[in-house]
C-alpha cells in the first residue's frame, strides 16, 4: 500500500533534465495479451509526443521511453496498474505496481506527476465488510488491494430469559434495546469511516441482524451496500468471511458486465454507435472508431496480420490488401485488444456466464463506438 510519506517523497523528486512519469493501466483478465503493459505505454507515449511542444521534453521523452520499454519487455505484469518515474541522467528510477486502476498517461517535466496517483487513491472506493452479531461486530477495510481488520465493536447484551409471561416480554424488550444500541455503535463507526473516503459495503451476519442494521443506517450509507452474506460468527475464519464477501463483489462485477453487454446490444440494434460480430468489430478497430471493446473470455479468432503496417482481419491472406507486404496467419484476438489499447479505447473481457454466452452467439466480439 502506498503511504502518504512515500507519495511525499516521490513528489519531491526533481530534475532539470526531465523526469518521465508513466501511468500504465493493466487488466489481469488480459494476461493472454502479449506485452499488454508495453502496448498501454506506447499508446500513452504516442499521445504525449503529439501534445508536448518543447524540444527538450521531446528529447527526454524519447530517451526515457526506451528505458521504460526495455523494462516492460521483461516485466511480468502484476496487479491492475503501474506507475514509473524515470530520469536516467540523474539516476531516478521508481516502479510502483498497484492493485488499483489508473489511466494511461505519459508526462515529462522537471518534477514527478503524482497528482493523478493521489487523486486515484483518494477517489477509489474502499471495500468495507461489516460482520455482525447481536453483541459483536468486526469491520474490515480493503483498500488499494490490501485488507485489514479496522475495528471491533462489542456491547454487553443480556442473554436469554428463561421465565415466561410478562416477565419474559419485559426482559426481551430489554435485550432488544441493548441490541439496537449495539447496532447504533456499528452504524456510527461506518458513518465515521464514510467521512474519510467513499466505500462499497458488504454486510455479513444473520438476516435478522443485518436488516436491523440497515434500518438505522443513514441513507448515504445504505446506497453503498452492494450485497449481504451469511456468517457463522463463532466458527467462520477471516479467510472464509472474505471469500463470501469477495463473492458479493464478484456478483456486482457480473451485473456490471451484463449491463455493458446490454448497452452494446442496444446501441447496435438502434444503430447508435454500436457493433457486434467479429468482422464489424475488427473493422471498427482498424478505423479507430472503438470507444469500448467487449470480448468474450477465452475467445480465439484465426486471421491474418500484416508484417509491415500491422493491418489485421479475420480473413486469411498472404499479402496485405493495404500495403502489399507479407502477412502472417495467427490468432488476432490479442492484436484486437492491443489495437484498442493503442487507440485509447477501453477493453473489457466478459466472463459472466450469461453475458459471455450472449456475446458468443454474436461471434464473441462487440464494441461501443466513438462516432
Amino acid at each position: 500500500m502506498i503511504s502518504r510519506q512515500n507519495l511525499a517523497r516521490l513528489a519531491g523528486l526533481k530534475s532539470d533534465r526531465g523526469i518521465l512519469t508513466a501511468y500504465v493501466r493493466l487488466d489481469p483478465r488480459l494476461r493472454f495479451v502479449r506485452q499488454q503493459a508495453a502496448s498501454q505505454f506506447k499508446g500513452a507515449a504516442k499521445e504525449a509526443r503529439q501534445r508536448i511542444e518543447q524540444e527538450r521534453w521531446q528529447d527526454a521523452l524519447e530517451r526515457e521511453s526506451s528505458r521504460v520499454l526495455d523494462f516492460l519487455s521483461g516485466w511480468e505484469p502484476t496487479g491492475r496498474g503501474l506507475v514509473i518515474f524515470s530520469c536516467g541522467p540523474d539516476g531516478i528510477w521508481e516502479v510502483l505496481p498497484l492493485e488499483i486502476l489508473v489511466p494511461n498517461v505519459v508526462e515529462v517535466d522537471t518534477t514527478t506527476q503524482t497528482g493523478i496517483l493521489t487523486g486515484v487513491l483518494e477517489e477509489t472506493s474502499r471495500f468495507i465488510v461489516a460482520v455482525l452479531q447481536r453483541d459483536k461486530a468486526r469491520i474490515y477495510v480493503a483498500e488499494q488491494g490490501y485488507s485489514e481488520k479496522k475495528s471491533q465493536v462489542t456491547t454487553d447484551v443480556p442473554g436469554q430469559h428463561k421465565q415466561g409471561g410478562r416477565s419474559q416480554m419485559r426482559f426481551q424488550r430489554h435485550i432488544d434495546f441493548h441490541v439496537t444500541e449495539h447496532l447504533k455503535k456499528v452504524a456510527d463507526e461506518l458513518v465515521s469511516l464514510a467521512k474519510t473516503a467513499p466505500f462499497d459495503l458488504a454486510l455479513g451476519g444473520t438476516e435478522e441482524t443485518v436488516e436491523a442494521l440497515i434500518k438505522i443506517l443513514p441513507e448515504p450509507i445504505t446506497r453503498r451496500i452492494i450485497g449481504k452474506f451469511p456468517v457463522d460468527y463463532k466458527h467462520d475464519t477471516d479467510l472464509q468471511i472474505f471469500e463470501r464477501a469477495e463473492l458479493v463483489w464478484k456478483n456486482r462485477e457480473q451485473r456490471e458486465e451484463e449491463h455493458l453487454v446490454e448497452r452494446v446490444f442496444d446501441a447496435t440494434k438502434s444503430g447508435m454507435r454500436g457493433v457486434l460480430g467479429i468482422d464489424s468489430t475488427l473493422g471498427a478497430l482498424v478505423e479507430e472508431k472503438v470507444r469500448t471493446l467487449v470480448i468474450a473470455d477465452g475467445l480465439a479468432i484465426n486471421g491474418s496480420v500484416c508484417t509491415r503496417c500491422d493491418y489485421f482481419s479475420a480473413e486469411e491472406f498472404k499479402s496485405c490488401p493495404l500495403c502489399g507486404a507479407t502477412a502472417e496467419l495467427r490468432d488476432v484476438t490479442d492484436r484486437a485488444v492491443e489495437k484498442a489499447i493503442l487507440t485509447g479505447a477501453d477493453a473489457e473481457v466478459v466472463s459472466a456466464n450469461e453475458a459471455r454466452n450472449r456475446l458468443l452467439e454474436e461471434g464473441g466480439l462487440g464494441a461501443l463506438l466513438r462516432y
